[in-house]
């Protein structure tokens, strides 16, 4: 199921429920290249933000706080 068609089934996002909010966000997250090849190569992720207009994911080895190869918190 694509994130269209979640939201023509399931109609207007301000009547969902906290689970079906909870399925959405799974299935963009399944869809997300980004957080589909860190979980290949056993990454997680700690974060998301806007960057010019996609959501980017900031991602870590598990058990740490900071994004593989810089001293910034992620």
């Amino acid at each position: 199921m694509t994130p269209a068609q979640f939201r023509s089934e399931h109609g207007d996002c301000t009547t969902w429920s906290a689970a079906t909010f909870n399925r959405y966000e799974q299935l963009l997250e399944a869809a997300h290249p980004d957080i589909t090849s860190a979980a290949r190569v056993g990454l997680v992720v700690v974060g998301r933000h806007a960057e010019g207009g996609r959501v980017a994911v900031d991602l870590a080895l598990p058990g740490t706080l900071r994004a593989p190869g810089t001293d910034a918190l992620a």
